[in-house]
């Protein structure tokens, strides 16, 4: 997958404001990604598992260009889960924060009354769904590893 990060300097205390925000300790793999990344447009890019769609960019902190300051949190709260990226489409993608639903990966369709869909037991399983096409050379995340 590729992925054109947000600044990721000084992110860890914003990860931690938010994960108290959410009273939750976000999934180790998923908190890395924030770490290295910071969220990030990903251009070009899809997934396809039991739903499909387009990756338009994940939510970073911070003063990222797709922030989770454009979230209404508390909305999400009473899901157990909070988006971690959108679609081009207005749908997202979410990461489950408590429960049996920690950790799992879930598309939620806006036409189909926000219901979560699970998609992948966790992120790292989901970043390998997301295909991106090739742009020159730029390397992928799983190039950069």
């Amino acid at each position: 997958m590729l992925i054109s990060k947000f600044r990721t300097s000084d992110v860890n205390e914003d990860i931690k404001k938010l994960e108290k925000k959410c009273d939750c300790i976000f999934p180790e793999q998923y908190r890395q990604f924030l770490e290295m990344y910071n969220g990030g447009y990903t251009p070009k890019t899809s997934f396809k598992s039991k739903e499909s769609s387009n990756i338009y960019g994940f939510y970073g902190v911070s003063d990222a260009k797709l922030n989770f300051g454009e979230i209404e949190l508390e909305d999400w709260l009473s899901k157990k889960a909070v988006p971690i990226a959108r679609d081009y489409f207005g749908n997202f993608i979410a990461i489950g924060i408590k429960d049996k639903q920690y950790g799992k990966i879930y598309f939620v369709d806006h036409e189909l009354d926000w219901k979560l869909t699970n998609i992948a037991p966790d992120f790292k399983t989901f970043v390998k769904l997301c295909k991106s096409k090739k742009i020159g050379y730029i390397k992928s995340i799983e190039e950069r590893e």
